[in-house]
């Protein structure tokens, strides 16, 4: 009898978890292959034939993540990165 619950509890998590993505899928909740713009600002010149380094910022703007999200964002993402060339 035990067996018979944990089967039916494994197949209405299956279940769920597949209703759950295909909604997601459906309505492009997360705006998959949608592009946005993102500057990357470093304090230095980024050389690309030598070996190095470079912390800065990625920004992405209020203005471009509110139309791509439908969201009121007022202030800007400053992200850090590091890039290695």
């Amino acid at each position: 009898m035990l067996n018979y619950i944990w089967l039916l509890l494994i197949v209405l998590g299956i279940a769920s978890a597949l209703y759950i993505d295909l909604s997601d899928l459906s309505s492009n909740k997360y705006h998959n292959n949608e592009s946005f713009t993102l500057t990357l600002e470093f304090p230095s010149p980024v050389l690309k034939d030598t070996d190095a380094i470079y912390e800065g910022v990625a920004v992405i703007r209020a203005k471009d993540y509110n139309s791509l999200y439908g969201d009121s964002l007022e202030r800007d993402f400053n992200v850090p990165v590091i890039l290695t060339v």
